[in-house]
């Protein structure tokens, strides 16, 4: 139901890496639209990607929805929320060198 989750943990997605298969990609613009209506007041929806092209899109899929989120954090390397806890594709992308990007959006 609408504003009912605290938080969304959107975890390294399939980024369909290929042009022809970019359609596929889980968080676009109507995808942060819907999260925005479950959230309750101050929910969070926290992404993390090795994907540095899929990190740009998510970006600017975020100024699309034309929402004003309370609070937006952005950081390389470093997570943001729950920093004791790891993936597994944290710690295999980290232990091989990938950069690692995570955005935070407060509503």
């Amino acid at each position: 139901p609408p504003e009912s989750v605290s938080v969304f943990h959107v975890y390294f997605p399939d980024p369909w890496p290929k042009r022809r298969h970019r359609k596929r990609r889980l968080i676009n613009a109507g995808f942060l639209l819907m999260l925005h209506q479950k959230l309750k007041s101050g929910g969070l929806v926290e992404v993390a990607t090795d994907d540095g092209d899929y990190f740009s899109e998510i970006n600017k899929a975020v100024s699309q929805t034309g929402i004003h989120w309370s609070g937006v954090r952005q950081g390389v390397n470093q997570r943001l929320a729950d920093v004791a806890f790891r993936t597994n594709y944290e710690l295999k992308y980290g232990n091989a060198g990938k950069t690692l990007y995570y955005l935070e959006l407060k509503k």
